[in-house]
């Protein structure tokens, strides 16, 4: 028992034996990971409330800005949007980085209510896991922030392993964009043969 106790309070104390909890400043961490979260929500609603729109048969000759649900949704865009930018000055990206993921989880409940769109049970565990993996994520993740001097940015720039990242990345991305244009071009099928 005592092992598993020390393995949930990692997440909060990290690996040391002294409590790294701070209410003054985990306030405002707190603060931004709901932030973070909302923006989230906001922004899902948003592009949920513009597909909407779009998809209704009596808008089908009106342009977007013409659509007041559109337009809602677009709001939505905006303002998710500026309160995301702003739950990034309250908490660390390592913190903040996850709950974006939390946007697949909103769709799936928003998709079938505002769309009628069905679900399966595979759909349900893998948000499961989704919501799960983010919360193990944002546990474990650091709750302190690094101010890094232009000099140690500069090192870390110059680290093997940024030329590996900065040669792996445009080929992963070369690589999903040939397959985009192979499917669209019907190179590529799938199982059921669309």
């Amino acid at each position: 028992m005592p092992l598993l106790r020390r393995v949930l309070e990692a997440g909060v104390n990290g690996w040391s034996d002294e409590p790294t909890l701070n209410l003054e400043t985990d306030f405002y961490v707190a603060v931004g990971v709901v932030m973070a979260g909302a923006a989230s929500f906001i922004t899902c609603l948003g592009l949920n409330l513009q597909k909407l729109s779009l998809c209704a048969p009596e808008n089908a000759n009106k342009a977007p800005f013409a659509q007041p649900k559109w337009v809602a949704g677009l709001v939505c865009l905006v303002v998710g949007s500026i309160v995301d930018f702003m739950s990034f000055g309250l908490a660390p990206q390592s913190l903040l980085a996850p709950l974006a993921a939390l946007s697949l989880v909103w769709n799936l409940g928003m998709a079938s209510y505002l769309h009628g769109e069905s679900y399966s049970k595979y759909d349900l565990y893998a948000t499961f896991l989704i919501f799960l993996g983010t919360g193990v994520s944002i546990s474990y993740a650091s709750h302190e922030e690094k101010d890094y001097a232009l000099s140690e940015l500069m090192e870390l720039w110059r680290q093997p392993r940024m030329a590996v990242y900065g040669v792996l990345v445009p080929l992963v991305l070369l690589f999903h964009w040939g397959l985009v244009r192979a499917t669209t071009r019907g190179l590529i099928v799938g199982r059921r043969g669309k």
